[in-house]
């Protein structure tokens, strides 16, 4: 029978996946390694020389650099739901007003990848001038072996992004007998609860990590030495929009993750940067909330992490 727990998930979420790949330019150089093992009396395998190529004009370099954000905002956006990081996630699809946090995503991930398109046509166009680049920068160690046709490296390069509905086990046909149907429905929901279990752990952790260091950066804070306990002017920003990350991956609007996100708002994001770093008692008042209630996620996250 499908849990209430699932059916929530099911109508207020989908799980997105976003497959990235590229070249990473990097070769390993056997006869140079070679080399270099047996000028410096080493033993053979022990060390591996590579050469960094095409990078003139760092077009692969801003390629890395697309790559890493947009991973990083899949990372923060989104909850794991089956394998991982680079698998499937969860994202909410609840409507407030004409947002969501889906739509967000959507504009995102399209930004995303017409940058990330934008500068792999710019580095495919200029891959031969690259490689006679190369010809200087790498002098003796250059070698045309180690550079593979344009079209092979145009192959490299993905950026795709899907999107499906979570499975309903009750919507179960295979043709099987009532008793095997059963069995394979209740498995399936026990996945989705064990997915669904894994995220919330993964919520709660993020929220448990980032306020115990705001709370850490705020009591080290020194107006006279300035150095220490640093924090930057994004501080307060990011608090807000932590706030907003929950109640956006709060998809089953559970009330306890939501009390998190209201003391994060009431109590962490009143004043800016400046003014806590200015007003010791209103830093003093901050950083205790922001342990308070990552003491309060820990403790939702240890029963969470009991239940799994």
């Amino acid at each position: 029978m499908q849990s209430k727990k699932n059916e929530g998930v099911r109508s207020k979420a989908v799980l997105v996946r976003v497959e990235i790949t590229g070249y990473s330019g990097v070769k390993r150089d056997k006869e140079l390694s070679n080399e270099v093992t047996s000028n410096k009396d080493a033993s053979y395998g022990v060390i591996n020389v590579a050469k960094n190529l095409v990078t003139h004009n760092n077009h692969l370099k801003e390629i890395k650099k697309i790559i890493g954000r947009a991973r990083n905002y899949v990372s923060e956006n989104t909850l794991p739901w089956s394998d991982g990081t680079e698998g499937w996630r969860l994202i909410s699809t609840k409507v407030k007003g004409s947002d969501s946090a889906y739509r967000r995503w959507q504009l995102a991930i399209e930004g995303f990848k017409n940058e990330f398109d934008k500068e792999v046509k710019q580095f495919l166009k200029v891959y031969d001038e690259l490689i006679k680049a190369d010809k200087n920068i790498l002098g003796e160690t250059f070698s045309y072996s180690d550079y593979k046709s344009v079209e092979e490296i145009a192959d490299k390069f993905r950026f795709e992004d899907k999107v499906q509905p979570i499975h309903n086990p009750n919507d179960l046909r295979v043709g099987l007998s009532r008793e095997e149907e059963d069995k394979i429905r209740e498995k399936l929901t026990q996945e989705i609860e064990g997915n669904f279990e894994s995220a919330r752990s993964t919520l709660l952790t993020k929220v448990v990590e980032k306020l115990s260091t705001v709370s850490e950066s705020l009591n080290k804070y020194d107006p006279e030495n300035k150095g220490k306990g640093f924090f930057n002017d994004s501080l307060v920003p990011n608090l807000r929009d932590l706030a907003t990350t929950i109640g956006d991956l709060n998809v089953n609007s559970d009330p306890e993750i939501e009390k998190l996100r209201q003391k994060i708002s009431s109590d962490l994001t009143l004043d800016d940067t400046q003014t806590l770093r200015e007003d010791s008692s209103k830093r003093k008042k901050v950083a205790k909330s922001a342990k308070d209630v990552a003491s309060s996620a820990a403790d939702l996250l240890a029963k969470t992490n009991k239940k799994s």
